[in-house]
């Protein structure tokens, strides 16, 4: 599977954070960044990651992008 951090235009670009830096470590301003996979059978697949995962700093998994929007519609 490929990785690309996906830079491109979004209502949800900026206003998403991770909570599991905030309850473990009582830092909130750790971002979440899109990042785009494409797989073996060439699909697109789009998720949520924290910035500070990629210092080791934060345990959190990926979150596929409809999970955040629909989370964030129901709020």
């Amino acid at each position: 599977m490929r990785f690309t951090v996906v830079r491109r235009p979004g209502y949800l670009k900026g206003n998403v954070f991770c909570g599991k830096c905030q309850l473990e470590r009582g830092r909130g301003d750790n971002r979440l960044v899109i990042q785009r996979a494409v797989g073996s059978n060439k699909a697109e697949y789009f998720h949520f990651f924290c910035l500070a995962r990629q210092h080791g700093q934060c345990t959190s998994r990926h979150i596929p992008l409809h999970d955040v929007e629909e989370a964030v519609i129901r709020h």
